[in-house]
């Protein structure tokens, strides 16, 4: 029994040992997993704390956000109530136009932007302490949840004004499918002053006319009964099978046709392919009966149209200015100009009824130098020439040109004399019929200003930094020789007027060359006034130039080249230079014309190098 109790011991000791063992792994194990809990406790204290501060963060944007909803709440209601004031005008112009036909957009904005009751009672405007550490009351985590609810909200708040802002992009659409031509239309005072619902119904009435290069549009004589707006190609207003000028979009023209029993007074004939938006008189007569308190508006505006016509006996006799179409040829002019190339159409218009049309003969002065500036005009046909105080022709001003603007922003004297070249229709627009017109523009008067401060800057800038001291018109001048050559087409003008003021104006005798070939060129030139012949190296005439829209040189401002021809004077005459370094410092910021430039300069160097070959 001993004997068998002695040998079992050592096996109850080993085990015992074994469970001992298995025991302390266990422990072991369970320490680690303790560790690990620790570890993961911390770590989603840490996680609670960092979502905790996440939270308020969030519960003040929301804060910021409801702010910012109600600031604009505010705008919109202002911008709803300015509508309805302007909604009981009888004349609008094309600002006050715009702000009521967009009056359903803040509308809309004003619904979308509403913030439900059950937000507004959840604590959104609330500003409560931040939330407390864990372990704190169970209010707390009742706090937290309403944090977490109006997050939530304002979310599903977020996607219901996206689905708001579809539906109304879905009815601009429809919208704009059911009326394409309402934007073109309003372009007519008379329009822009109709109620919103009458101009629908004028829309619909209205159709689009297609006409090939050289087809009439309207004929002199025939009775008019509609109104043109322009959308593509160019017209030309013909009298007695003379083209007076050419109108382009976007203008409309005729609308005399609808205001009244009216024979055409001159032609007008697609110079290329054109399409247009059409309004009959019949139909406009039909939409004014069905509205009778829109009658009011339109007598007003023909009765101003009939003493405008009335007044219009030499515009009558002398049909060279268009006739009845005049006011459109000027209409365009105006907006021709930077300073009111973003004026509402109501202001062109009322400044176009306020020019007077003058003709000049050949050697009479349309301006003299001394005289004060208190006219600025618009070259209908015919040359005018720039004369400084010596008698030299500094430029030659040409049709669908204005000058003056200048001397009118800066209220200063004619610093040189125009006279005209040869017999010169001309518009003029004295200064004090601006400024009575202006005073109903807010708007176009700051830009006036503006523009004035601007000028004044440049023209000192001019004055201290040139050999020469410059006249007021080398500005309009270099502007415009620029704005007209291809290569400046579609630029931004504050560009175009920057390079000009860089521009150093200088007179050349008969048989001085201006450049030389093969000579190192650092500058490009404009002919503003004169002939000149452009010779190969080996004195050959290439072409004869002549101003004022001539250039030549630009290879110097972007190849270190030197000159592929040469151009010599074959009268006397005026350039504007533009140096290399004037140009590039411009060009720096506005690398686009550049591009423009240098392709004009690898052609003409293909076309010299191509000479130099079959020579």
């Amino acid at each position: 029994m001993s004997s068998q109790l002695a040998s079992a011991l050592p096996k109850i000791d080993g085990a015992l040992a074994d469970q001992f063992a298995a025991q302390q792994d266990t422990i072991s194990q369970l320490k680690v997993q303790v560790q690990l809990l620790t570890v993961e406790t911390n770590s989603q204290k840490e996680l609670i704390d960092l979502l905790k501060g996440a939270n308020e963060n969030l519960r003040h944007r929301v804060l910021e956000l409801h702010h910012a909803n109600e600031d604009i709440r505010q705008v919109a209601t202002g911008y709803l109530n300015i509508a309805s004031q302007l909604r009981a005008k009888t004349m609008l112009s094309s600002e006050e136009r715009e702000i009521v036909l967009s009056a359903d957009r803040a509308s809309m904005v004003l619904k979308c932007s509403a913030v439900p009751a059950n937000v507004k009672n959840q604590g959104i405007g609330k500003t409560d302490n931040v939330l407390a550490e864990s372990g704190q009351s169970p209010s707390s985590d009742v706090q937290l949840k309403q944090d977490i609810t109006i997050v939530s909200l304002g979310r599903r708040s977020s996607v219901s004004q996206n689905q708001r802002r579809v539906s109304m992009t879905r009815r601009e659409r429809s919208f704009q499918h059911d009326h394409p031509n309402m934007r073109t239309l309003i372009r007519f005072p008379l329009f822009a002053s109709f109620p919103h619902e009458v101009m629908e119904e004028v829309s619909l009435t209205s159709y689009e006319m297609h006409r090939k290069a050289g087809q009439i549009i309207v004929k002199k004589g025939e009775e008019g009964a509609e109104i043109f707006f322009l959308k593509e190609g160019s017209v030309s207003v013909v009298v007695d099978e003379e083209e007076i000028t050419v109108l382009s979009p976007p203008v409309f023209f005729g609308e005399m046709g609808v205001l009244f029993k009216f024979q055409r007074t001159a032609t007008v004939i697609a110079k290329t392919d054109a399409v247009m938006v059409v309004v009959t008189k019949q139909k406009l007569d039909e939409v004014i009966t069905e509205h009778p308190e829109v009658q009011q508006i339109v007598d007003q505006f023909s009765n101003n149209k009939e003493n405008w016509w009335k007044n219009q006996q030499y515009v009558i006799l002398h049909e060279k200015f268009g006739a009845e179409f005049e006011i459109d040829i000027i209409r365009e002019d105006i907006q021709k100009m930077n300073i009111f190339s973003s004026a509402p159409d109501s202001f062109v218009d009322a400044l176009a009824m306020s020019v007077t049309c003058l003709v000049f003969q050949a050697g009479e002065n349309v301006v003299s130098v001394d005289e004060e500036s208190d006219a600025m005009y618009f070259i209908l046909s015919g040359t005018v020439e720039v004369v400084g105080s010596t008698g030299a022709v500094h430029a030659e001003i040409a049709a669908g040109s204005f000058f003056g603007e200048v001397g009118v922003l800066l209220n200063m004297k004619r610093t040189a004399s125009i006279r005209s070249k040869e017999e010169s229709h001309v518009f003029q627009l004295a200064k004090k019929d601006l400024d009575k017109v202006i005073n109903d523009y807010p708007s176009v008067k700051g830009t006036l200003k503006a523009a004035a401060d601007e000028r004044y800057k440049l023209f000192k800038q001019r004055s201290t930094s040139q050999p020469h001291i410059p006249d007021q018109f080398d500005m309009e001048v270099g502007s415009q020789s620029l704005s007209k050559l291809s290569i400046f087409q579609g630029v931004d003008p504050s560009v175009v007027s920057e390079l000009a003021m860089k521009m150093i104006r200088k007179n050349w005798n008969p048989q001085e060359c201006i450049i030389r070939c093969h000579e190192n060129g650092d500058s490009m030139f404009f002919l503003a006034a004169g002939n000149a012949e452009v010779l190969t190296e080996f004195g050959a005439i290439i072409e004869t130039v002549s101003g004022p829209s001539a250039f030549f040189g630009e290879v110097a401002l972007l190849e270190r080249v030197p000159r592929t021809a040469t151009v010599k004077c074959i009268s006397t005459c005026s350039t504007y230079e533009l140096r290399k370094d004037d140009f590039q410092s411009v060009m720096e910021k506005y690398l686009e014309i550049a591009q423009k430039i240098k392709a004009t300069a690898d052609e003409r160097m293909q076309n010299y190098l191509m000479r130099s070959v079959l020579a």
